[in-house]
């Protein structure tokens, strides 16, 4: 009952949100006429485009790997004496709050989500919710597949094992050395940066960012993770959700060209009639 009424708030919320918004680009206009098997094609070329990227990185691209990993680095320095600050302010948060956190970054509830937002958009015709649940299918199974395979191969101990934040289990089967990065956030990180990449009011957005950041913090609450771990989920669901929604732009206004230059012209003047075809 709490997971419908969790699902039947969003949705509102959404649909809310997107009900003043009209199809007024080329994009939207493609994305309205669009077929599920279309959508759902270039959902996959989205997924295969951002793991194939890093053999398209030039030096700045690199340099930014190397920041991240070493902010990263910096970060579990702070990792143990900010984890018994975190598990104090829990007993201060009402459970409702620590319980929509754990919700909202939940990879079945994801699923469920994207796939009825882009369901409805498709019935209703709504290019907006369309390409939201586009881009979300296509991040969190892009970032979702990332995040797990780095969990397996780092198996980095949860605060709540007892073990501290340098002890280590490589390919552990156990939940409690997945801990490295945090997936809760990962998913919260996709679902509010989609969201919010499509909606103009700054208020709105601001309030998208900060219901998604209830997630990575409850992660904290709970001892499930360490603050490192949360802070490159967030990372991980930001650019992923930046490099898939870029792509599927292309991939769409590519179409769109296409389809505006592949065309049949008649002129008509004083004393000439002209007719002539333009194809790529």
């Amino acid at each position: 009952m709490k997971k419908t009424m969790f699902y039947l708030l969003l949705f509102f919320i959404f649909l809310k949100g997107y009900s003043q918004k009209e199809n007024n680009t080329a994009v939207d206009s493609l994305l309205y006429i669009s077929t599920p098997k279309q959508d759902f094609n270039h959902t996959w070329k989205a997924i295969a485009n951002f793991y194939t990227s890093p053999l398209r990185w030039q030096k700045k691209e690199w340099i930014t790997f190397g920041a991240v990993a070493s902010t990263y680095t910096l970060l579990t320095f702070v990792d143990e004496p900010l984890a018994p600050y975190f598990k104090e302010q829990s007993q201060k948060v009402p459970e409702g709050i620590q319980r929509f956190g754990d919700l909202f970054g939940g990879p079945i509830n994801a699923v469920v989500l994207s796939t009825g937002l882009y369901t409805i958009g498709h019935i209703k015709h709504n290019s907006k919710l369309k390409k939201t649940g586009i881009l979300l299918m296509s991040s969190i199974g892009a970032a979702g597949f990332l995040q797990s395979s780095i969990k397996t191969f780092v198996g980095r101990a949860r605060p709540s094992s007892g073990y501290d934040p340098r002890f280590y289990k490589p390919f552990s089967p156990l939940a409690e050395f997945h801990s490295f990065p945090s997936g809760h956030s990962v998913v919260a990180a996709v679902f509010s940066h989609s969201i919010a990449r499509q909606i103009e009011n700054p208020w709105a957005k601001a309030g998208i960012y900060a219901v998604g950041a209830i997630t990575p913090i409850s992660r904290l609450w709970s001892g499930a993770h360490w603050f490192s771990d949360v802070a490159l989920g967030s990372f991980i669901g930001f650019i992923t959700v930046d490099h898939i929604d870029k792509y599927l732009n292309k991939i769409y206004d590519g179409e769109v060209q296409s389809k505006q230059t592949n065309f049949w012209k008649f002129d008509a003047g004083l004393g000439q009639i002209k007719l002539s075809y333009t194809f790529n």
